[in-house]
């Protein structure tokens, strides 16, 4: 539970910060040195921005020295966090519990309301893992039909091995790697055709077993980085990142593919690559 309460606690100072009128995030070494977290080792606190980066709760502009800022997203999952476990407050007997809900339900500034919501929140946490569920695709979630504790452990065990081991590995039914997304390195140029492979290897997974496809690794498992693609969009992650999930929509059409993805970012030999981990679908998914 340690790691996940420490990601939410990273993910919830940048949300307070953000709240409190710092909407472009904070220098990276303030975010570390922050008196909320002053008890997480700092190098655990940067293993876990590249973790909540990854899943597109934060982000991270590196213009000069680099700025950590919570994304919609990070800000969406906040809130369902505090709303729900302000329910969960209004609904136990305990009288610990219950005198937290009046205390809470008594203030009127919406900010400190939060905080203090905030402050009570980590049994709630453990028990009903709801951050870790926050993390897995809505649609997902919402289906009856599907066994969502096998989705969730197929993915977890791939998505958890180290990344450097599975970029090396043979590809296979469940693992793709593609050199870029957009910028053909044989042309020089940004081409269609890249964009219309990548859509057809998010198909395959999602009409199958699920996988993961890594976006800036050559067929000989070496990371080549996404650079090349990064100046086609915007020059950052979070453009490469809407760019992708603008593609799938282009081809794929199917509104719910996009809940099917999770989308991540990791350093590899000094070399920033895309990992994409596709969810099984339960309709066919069409490539136009």
């Amino acid at each position: 539970m340690s790691d996940r309460y420490n990601q939410y606690r990273i993910l919830y100072s940048l949300y307070d910060e953000h709240f409190n009128g710092q909407l472009s995030g904070l220098n990276i070494n303030n975010l570390i040195q922050k008196e909320s977290l002053k008890d997480i080792i700092k190098t655990t606190i940067s293993g876990e921005i590249g973790y909540l980066q990854g899943h597109g709760l934060i982000g991270i502009d590196r213009i000069s020295s680099p700025y950590v800022r919570i994304t919609s997203r990070g800000i969406d999952i906040v809130n369902a966090i505090l709303d729900k476990y302000h329910v969960y407050l209004k609904d136990r007997k305990d009288t610990d519990l219950e005198g937290a809900y009046n205390h809470i339900s008594a203030m009127l500034d919406s900010i400190q309301k939060r905080r203090e919501t905030n402050f009570y929140i980590k049994s709630f946490l453990s028990d009903t893992k709801i951050f870790d569920r926050s993390l897995v695709p809505n649609y997902i979630q919402s289906q009856k039909d599907i066994n969502k504790q096998t989705i969730g452990q197929h993915i977890k065990t791939l998505s958890e091995l180290p990344v450097a081991e599975r970029i090396n590995k043979l590809e296979d039914k469940y693992m793709e790697r593609k050199a870029s997304f957009k910028y053909d390195i044989s042309n020089s140029w940004p081409t269609k055709d890249r964009e219309k492979q990548i859509s057809k290897s998010i198909a395959g997974f999602s009409n199958t077993d699920g996988g993961i496809l890594f976006i800036g690794v050559d067929n000989d498992g070496i990371a080549v980085g996404l650079k090349n693609d990064y100046s086609l969009v915007k020059n950052n992650a979070d453009g490469f990142r809407l760019e992708l999930r603008n593609l799938i929509k282009h081809f794929l059409k199917n509104n719910i593919i996009n809940d099917l993805i999770d989308i991540r970012f990791h350093k590899c030999n000094a070399e920033e690559i895309c990992e994409i981990i596709v969810y099984p679908s339960p309709v066919p998914i069409i490539v136009s």
